[in-house]
């Protein structure tokens, strides 16, 4: 005659003031699963059932990863404060990371990240790596307000610049090169003056009809 064991089984209500030897195992019949017991945790550690699990838990092993693919992928995955030795290409998706250094001298070398951008806080500003060397950029508290207004006078792409009481170069007609330096007056003249020269580089603001002097219209351009 066959002989049957069984168990001790009690509800999960039971299990959960029950601690049971070690390697114990009893049998929750309120969950229908086996628990297995370690001398000291009440209640044991209940084993799941296979209705418990996800379809994962059904997936043919042929649809898993070898051992040796997931070394070789393991190998792949950049690893904190390595190298990569391939490009990371985003698919068009963001990158977010911070590229900040201290000072300038803690910048890698600009030849062998050439083409890279950081920015360094104590200066506030952004650099960029080209031919050896870390380029300062400019930023837009650095430039006037003529370089950044947008409201130039189209000569042959040279921007003008305003009248500020300094020495300053003329073109020649046909805006090829420098021909004389001209000192501007330092205020604005009179309502229907005009800006004559003396003709020895001179500039101050006179009136239009007056017969010494020469009247003169010129563009003061940036070099």
């Amino acid at each position: 005659m066959a002989k049957q064991v069984q168990f001790r089984r009690g509800t999960t209500s039971q299990h959960g003031s029950f601690t049971g030897a070690v390697g114990e195992v009893t049998v929750d019949i309120d969950k229908d699963v086996v628990v297995v017991h370690d001398g000291s945790t009440a209640g044991g550690h209940p084993l799941a059932k296979t209705s418990d699990l996800g379809t994962a838990a059904f997936t043919a092993a042929t649809a898993y990863a070898t051992a040796a693919q997931g070394t070789t992928a393991d190998a792949a995955l950049p690893k904190a404060g390595g190298t990569m030795s391939g490009d990371i290409d985003g698919n068009g998706n963001k990158v977010l990371f911070a590229n900040v250094y201290s000072t300038t001298n803690d910048l890698p070398s600009a030849s062998t990240y050439h083409g890279m951008f950081a920015h360094v806080h104590a200066t506030g500003k952004g650099y960029f790596a080209h031919s050896g060397s870390w380029v300062e950029l400019a930023n837009s508290t650095d430039l006037s307000t003529v370089a950044t207004s947008g409201s130039y006078a189209d000569l042959s792409n040279k921007p003008t610049i305003p009248v500020v009481g300094t020495d300053a170069l003329a073109y020649d007609a046909n805006l090829q090169g420098f021909v004389t330096a001209l000192t501007l007056p330092t205020s604005d003249g009179s309502s229907g003056q005009a800006l004559v020269t003396d003709g020895s580089g001179a500039i101050s603001f006179g009136s239009a009809g007056i017969s010494t002097g020469k009247a003169i219209a010129m563009a003061i351009v940036f070099g």
